[in-house]
């Protein structure tokens, strides 16, 4: 089975290969339309190899976390925190339905994992190695939309120490998000999204949905749960305790090194 983002998408591939028609995607990513009439030119089920692809991901996207982490972490902390992090009810319902989540989250760490090795850990920025991280990030946007964020944050972090001159900075950031762009362009020109954008209520959409996901930072310390999704006061409390006491361990660390 497949959720009813999938189903949309994969009801676009006929458009996509008779006519390289992408409008029955609608608000959707591309990627997985792509990646499902490429299946199709091969003459293969496309929701059946999505579904038989789909645990070696999940597979992948341990081996790439754990590699991340034992970096920093001893191995059996670093072990326990990528099982944590890739036992949320989204990853687990992946295992027998064909979902977008698993196969964008292995885009966006194959991104993070390249960036960790010739950014952070050693520093190799090569033209190659700009021209893979644009690769890996057009990848990542295809598939989620939402992965112009993580590429944002990336980005906030390579201008902060200075890896790039301002104008390097500025031609690689506007390639790196240039799907992005392209994406969003063409989905608000729709009337519907025109009006939505210049509404009144649009401030408080807004501010409600950067308090939803601001509440998300849960999941940085405690696996994906309904329940406590339920209780969004307490949340909050979480979040800011959270917050609190890692300013309080920055702090202390800075007054040890003085």
């Amino acid at each position: 089975t497949a959720n009813n983002d999938i189903f949309v998408q994969l009801l676009a591939i006929d458009g996509i290969l008779s006519d390289f028609d992408f409008s029955e995607i609608d608000r959707h990513p591309m990627g997985i339309s792509i990646i499902a009439s490429v299946f199709k030119l091969c003459k293969l089920d496309p929701l059946i190899c999505l579904y038989f692809l789909q645990p070696f991901l999940c597979g992948l996207c341990f081996w790439i976390l754990y590699r991340l982490l034992k970096t920093v972490l001893l191995n059996k902390y670093a072990f326990l925190m990528t099982l944590s992090s890739l036992s949320s009810l989204v990853l687990i319902k992946s295992m027998n339905q064909v979902t977008a989540e698993i196969i964008s989250l292995a885009t966006i760490l194959l991104l993070m994992a390249y960036i960790w090795e010739n950014c952070i850990q050693n520093y190799k920025m090569t033209f190659a190695t700009v021209t893979i991280i644009i690769i890996l990030s057009w990848i990542a946007i295809l598939f989620r939309n939402a992965a112009i964020f993580i590429i944002i944050g990336i980005l906030i972090f390579l201008f902060i120490n200075n890896k790039f001159s301002k104008s390097s900075f500025f031609i690689v950031s506007t390639i790196m998000l240039l799907p992005g762009v392209v994406k969003t362009l063409f989905y608000y020109n729709q009337p519907v999204c025109t009006d939505n954008l210049f509404s009144i209520s649009l401030p408080s959409k807004i501010i409600t949905q950067f308090a939803k996901h601001f509440l998300n930072f849960t999941e940085v310390i405690f696996p994906y749960s309904l329940h406590l999704n339920r209780i969004p006061w307490l949340k909050l409390i979480i979040v800011i305790c959270s917050l609190l006491f890692l300013l309080f361990i920055t702090r202390y660390k800075k007054d040890l090194e003085v």
